[in-house]
């Protein structure tokens, strides 16, 4: 599930008939390369959101809250940083995800359900105290392309569908100067009908029937039912 970097670029290349030429410098096609590396992920996260997950262990401030940087982890080329949470609990107690404005009150305050929100670049546990180990499963990004430590590095991306990203970074660099939108239409066009099939790959691993969900919270129905 990777290939070498310098073997993408190569590609890239290829796809862009860029070898050699002196229109797009290393450092910009990397760039490019890296935007399109997440980008992609975070689409796979959607269509799975088991493909890379992760159990992180975080103690909360005086306040009830954590940093969101507490729940990337790594370094390097190894480094994964944190993309959506998935659950939130400490020992057998779960929270359930609510929003600020429904709990405007002191977070301290008693006879608070066990929740959590988004509150800046921190996560807020409510009834809020500090010093709890909290056990949080998040979903998270592999190392950016243009981030990793040479071309020997490997990108991580789905095996048999790398090219979406040669597509999708070679459609990004026919745009620059506007000159040859056609072309990165073209690219753009190739990258998606891959992509479209990669996600259906990804998007479940049994044959058995998948059931419609509903993207709304229980809660906004008046029913923790």
């Amino acid at each position: 599930m990777s290939i070498a970097r310098g073997t993408l670029l190569t590609l890239l290349d290829e796809v862009a008939d860029a070898a050699n030429s002196p229109r797009w410098g290393d450092t910009l096609k990397r760039q490019l390369l890296g935007e399109v590396h997440w980008r992609e992920w975070r689409d796979l996260l959607n269509a799975n959101r088991m493909l890379r997950v992760a159990v992180r262990t975080v103690a909360t401030d005086s306040d009830g809250r954590f940093d969101k940087t507490d729940l990337n982890s790594g370094s390097g080329d190894s480094t994964e940083t944190f993309f959506r949470i998935l659950n939130v609990r400490q020992g057998n107690l779960f929270y359930q995800v609510a929003k600020y404005e429904d709990y405007p009150i002191s977070p301290t305050a008693v006879n608070l359900p066990n929740v959590w929100y988004e509150f800046g670049d921190q996560i807020q546990l409510i009834p809020a105290a500090g010093g709890n180990d909290v056990i949080v499963a998040v979903n998270h990004l592999p190392q950016r392309a243009d981030l990793l430590t040479d071309n020997t590095s490997s990108v991580v991306f789905p095996d048999g569908y790398e090219m979406v990203l040669a597509y999708e970074t070679a459609a990004a660099m026919f745009m620059k100067g506007a000159a040859e939108s056609n072309l990165a239409a073209e690219m753009r066009q190739m990258a998606s009908v891959l992509r479209d099939r990669m996600h259906q790959d990804v998007a479940r691993i049994t044959v058995r029937p998948m059931r419609m969900g509903y993207l709304d919270d229980k809660y906004d129905w008046g029913s923790a039912g």
